[in-house]
């Protein structure tokens, strides 16, 4: 099913949400301003909203729903010893920015002159200082002090109603997170006095949960929703993964459009940018700069980027399932070969994770939906992060849209299904602007598709809404 978002609006508010009128109206007064620092990081903020219903069960009217948050949802410390301290990942915008600050006169000299050996030679360094901390030894478990810092919640704080967010170290292996899930899980019911809880899983917790249902099965869950899951990967994380790491002016030109869809510079910097890119200068500044710069490109992938992100089990689980061998190749072959570590017990993770889920993946759903009410909700209608050739997939600003719909058929960004595909198809399972097909999606009946849906707090609290409404219902 296709809606937009004031219909998703419209659908949540006549489902008995009066109470959250007032929190909507201030919310939405705030759903303005999203800003991007530097592309590197970028890549790594967290990945987007979204959701779904779904068989014929005897289901309780209440249960506690327990969302499990996606990457970067979770704060990890450098020293879990001083969690009231500044050093922390997703990494504090006045330690980043400090950075920018005391090397501004430095970046505009090397980037009016091109000069990529000074940048490579001054900043890699530093940004590896600043995010080294929060790599994980060659095993993939942690090192240091590092973790995160998770109460769970008093049982009196937990009613039939509840709904629980389920934090964890989103770079540990997805099994690991599993276990600790599930006793949450279990403490959730006990407490709640329910027979069952209903799950959701947002992002990169599509990955636990794929990992969680691969263990534990789906017996204790009434319902489970998945939004805008990264269970199958997202292709910015397999390119990047895989070494290819390229910028192309259409690629930046789709991207501002999802940062800044809803800003009050929404129009102005999408004509401005898509004059620059029409005219080709923005292809030329690159091809030039890219030229200038190649060292330090290499320098940021192969030093900076890919030691933090190839130590973490999570990442690679992220990396669908058509760059995996592709990425491991490049990763341990190239990038860890002569560092002198022993990434065996990694590399195990990795295919553990492989024969447990990724090649098991369908029957793990198709079994969940034996068993409770399980629903999708995909997002569409903007390009991926600009850094690789394959920036034009349809995402919802980072997921792909084919992987979040548990297998849509999806146009390239901007264009459209062609007439042959249009004229077989079900009418029903096409999207208004004729850019998906939801015909071959796993659960085709049981997705739902959203376009150009923003990501925050606001969009949060309508997405629980709206699970809570499916939670009462059938299939």
């Amino acid at each position: 099913m296709y809606i937009n978002y004031s219909q998703l609006f419209a659908i949540i508010l006549n489902i008995g949400a009066e109470q959250y009128k007032e929190k909507y109206e201030l919310m939405k007064k705030t759903l303005k301003n999203f800003i991007a620092v530097v592309l590197c990081v970028l890549m790594l903020m967290p990945l987007s909203f979204a959701f779904t219903a779904s068989n014929e069960i005897i289901i309780e009217k209440n249960v506690p729903q327990v969302n499990v948050v996606g990457l970067f949802g979770t704060t990890v410390y450098e020293d879990t010893d001083d969690v009231k301290s500044d050093t922390r990942w997703p990494i504090s915008d006045g330690r980043f920015l400090d950075l920018i600050k005391n090397e501004k006169d430095f970046l505009i000299e090397s980037i009016l002159t091109l000069d990529g050996d000074s940048l490579e030679s001054r900043l890699i360094p530093k940004l590896k200082k600043l995010f080294e901390p929060y790599a994980l030894d060659s095993s993939g478990e942690l090192k240091n002090k590092t973790g995160i810092d998770f109460d769970w919640p008093d049982k009196s704080e937990i009613k039939k109603d509840s709904c629980i967010d389920f934090y964890y170290d989103w770079r540990l292996d997805p099994f690991a997170t599993a276990d600790e899930l599930n006793r949450f899980i279990d403490y959730v019911i006990e407490t709640s006095g329910c027979k069952k809880a209903a799950l959701s899983a947002h992002s990169c917790g599509g990955v636990i949960t794929n990992a969680y249902l691969s263990k534990y099965g789906s017996e204790k869950q009434q319902s489970i929703f998945l939004v805008s899951s990264a269970g199958q990967g997202t292709t910015f994380l397999g390119e990047l993964m895989s070494g290819n790491f390229t910028l192309k002016g259409d690629s930046i030109e789709g991207f501002l459009k999802y940062l800044f869809t809803d800003s009050e510079y929404e129009n102005l910097k999408a004509v401005a940018f898509s004059i620059i890119n029409r005219t080709g200068i923005a292809d030329g500044l690159l091809n030039l700069s890219d030229s200038a710069f190649s060292k330090a490109h290499d320098s940021l992938l192969n030093e900076f980027l890919i030691p933090i992100l190839g130590t973490w089990p999570t990442i690679w689980a992220m990396t669908p399932d058509e760059y995996i061998d592709s990425a491991k190749n490049y990763v341990f072959d190239k990038i860890f070969k002569d560092d002198g570590n022993d990434y065996s017990k990694l590399i195990e993770k990795i295919e553990n994770y492989q024969v447990s889920v990724r090649e098991k993946r369908k029957e793990i759903l198709l079994d969940a939906d034996k068993n409770c009410n399980l629903g999708v909700f995909s997002c569409y209608g903007y390009s991926s992060i600009p850094v690789s050739s394959s920036w034009y997939s349809m995402t919802d600003g980072v997921v792909d849209t084919k992987y979040t719909s548990l297998g849509a058929t999806t146009t390239k960004y901007g264009k459209a299904l062609s007439d042959s595909r249009l004229d077989s198809a079900d009418p029903e399972s096409i999207s208004p602007d004729k850019t998906i097909d939801a015909s071959t999606c796993l659960f085709p009946k049981q997705t739902w598709f959203v376009k150009t849906i923003i990501t925050n707090s606001f969009m949060k609290t309508f997405m629980n809404l709206w699970i809570r409404f499916f939670i009462q219902k059938s299939k």
